[in-house]
């Protein structure tokens, strides 16, 4: 518990924005699951975006003892009705005065702030780079997150910016997973997400994300790879060579991938042999929706495949057309998913890329044959190309795992990150 001062004129802003609940700044219930991200953090500059009279920045000044970081407190400066439920635009849904935000922050000795008006703060370009961001009852809770996250506030953030959100409990869940499907996780990397069971706790909610960059760090990629190396090649050796099969250095790349972004789903275009879906069901224990028209290699391979393949239970045979079911499959909002296109080809292939990355839980593409002299890097029409597996740094460190008998570098895979550039 933290000593706060209550002003008498700020009493109304407190009914408006807390209920008028003491507790909720002297305890700050939302501490429980932030406080082992903030105890050593020392922040330069924080930004409280929906900040109310500065509820959550004077209590971190107290409790965390942050003398020397300045805090932005942005929030309108008009309204006096209390805002309910959630919210799908930002228009005028203020109840705040700025003029008691500087009341509240000067009577409890937070002098190193700065007032922002949400009114302008999109035109302001002095802005510093933030260490910290959080916003408790309002982004997130109130508001979507998008629109503050993938619009406004990138460039006031640098590389490890840590962001919590206040969001609400479970009874709101299929909200709140609606909010984070839309997160670009090339961009935001999520590190916890707590939802109170009790709906009477909804203030314990909290969204935890850490900004990574306009594109994912490829030095960052590159060590996970190294460090799982070992615990792939000892789950998924020995595995037979098939015709027509990825080489073990894409399956790596593609399951190195899907555990770097904690992909929670894969949908498979083109089974053919199986050779990718069973190593993807080797090393990663998640569903995978493998599935293939049957146009090439006809019904027999198809059911050899299904035969051997079906020892792995988190493996779905679909018999279909791909551009009917993935779309049914990415309907299902509720797992991050990976897509790997290894049929349809070149212009078709393209065009179920950009079908699929419409959808917000697609995390990344991984697309075959993009390596191949006639079709070399072909999906470099869309933008936030993570890397192709010839890329020299990929085929240098593991030339040993290319066993493609044709290409001295495979097919090649190419991964494309779905961001909002590439929403096409």
């Amino acid at each position: 518990m933290i000593a706060i001062e209550f002003p008498d004129q700020i009493k109304k802003y407190m009914e408006l924005q807390c209920n008028s609940n003491k507790y909720l700044y002297t305890n700050f219930p939302e501490l429980t699951h932030i406080k082992s991200y903030l105890t050593d953090l020392n922040p330069k500059n924080v930004l409280d975006i929906g900040s109310g009279i500065g509820r959550a920045s004077v209590f971190f000044f107290k409790y965390f003892d942050w003398e020397d970081t300045t805090f932005y407190l942005l929030d309108g400066n008009y309204g006096t009705k209390q805002i309910y439920g959630i919210k799908y635009n930002l228009d005028k849904a203020y109840y705040n005065s700025l003029e008691h935000t500087e009341l509240f922050c000067n009577a409890n000795k937070l002098t190193n702030y700065k007032i922002v008006d949400a009114d302008s703060w999109k035109s302001i370009q002095t802005f510093p780079k933030f260490d910290l961001v959080y916003s408790f009852l309002a982004i997130g809770f109130h508001f979507e997150l998008s629109l503050y996250l993938n619009e406004c506030l990138e460039k006031f953030l640098h590389k490890d910016s840590l962001l919590i959100f206040g969001i609400r409990g479970y009874q709101h869940h299929n909200w709140n997973i609606s909010q984070i499907n839309k997160i670009d996780t090339s961009k935001y990397k999520i590190l916890e997400v707590k939802e109170a069971a009790d709906s009477k706790k909804d203030r314990n909610s909290v969204l935890i994300l850490e900004y990574k960059g306009a594109q994912m760090q490829l030095d960052e990629f590159k060590l996970f790879c190294a460090h799982n190396y070992n615990a792939f090649i000892n789950q998924v050796l020995p595995l037979d060579k098939i015709v027509n099969g990825i080489c073990l250095a894409e399956g790596f790349a593609f399951c190195m991938m899907c555990k770097f972004l904690d992909v929670e789903r894969i949908i498979e275009s083109g089974t053919a042999g199986g050779r990718s879906t069973e190593m993807f069901a080797k090393y990663l224990n998640i569903p995978i929706y493998t599935i293939d028209n049957l146009s090439i290699y006809g019904e027999h391979r198809q059911k050899e495949t299904q035969e051997r393949l079906s020892k792995y239970k988190n493996i779905t045979c679909i018999e279909g057309d791909s551009f009917i079911e993935i779309p049914k499959l990415l309907e299902d909002k509720d797992k991050k998913t990976a897509i790997f296109i290894d049929g349809p080809k070149a212009l078709k292939a393209y065009l179920l890329c950009a079908s699929a990355l419409k959808y917000s839980n697609t995390i990344f593409i991984g697309v075959h044959d993009t390596c191949l002299p006639n079709r070399y890097h072909d999906m470099n029409v869309l933008k936030d190309i993570f890397f192709y597996t010839d890329a020299d740094w990929f085929y240098e460190k593991y030339t040993n795992l290319f066993d493609d008998d044709l290409y001295e570098r495979g097919a090649g895979i190419g991964f494309i990150l779905n961001t909002k550039e590439n929403n096409v």
